[in-house]
């Protein structure tokens, strides 16, 4: 069962790869967690939601 989650740990949604993607992208510039939220057309408290439980 642990082997499983390490498993799935290492694997990252695309909608988190594109999460990180855009975090990169912004880097440095006034972004918000709103602004993410809005670009990826996703409510912020799912996402981080699954950022979290994705990465750790």
């Amino acid at each position: 069962m642990q082997k499983e989650r390490q498993a799935q740990a290492g694997k990252k949604s695309l909608l988190t790869q594109k999460n990180e993607a855009a975090l990169r992208e912004h880097c440095g510039q006034d972004y918000s967690l709103d602004d993410l939220a809005n670009d990826l057309q996703r409510d912020k408290f799912y996402l981080t939601h699954l950022y979290k439980n994705e990465t750790g």
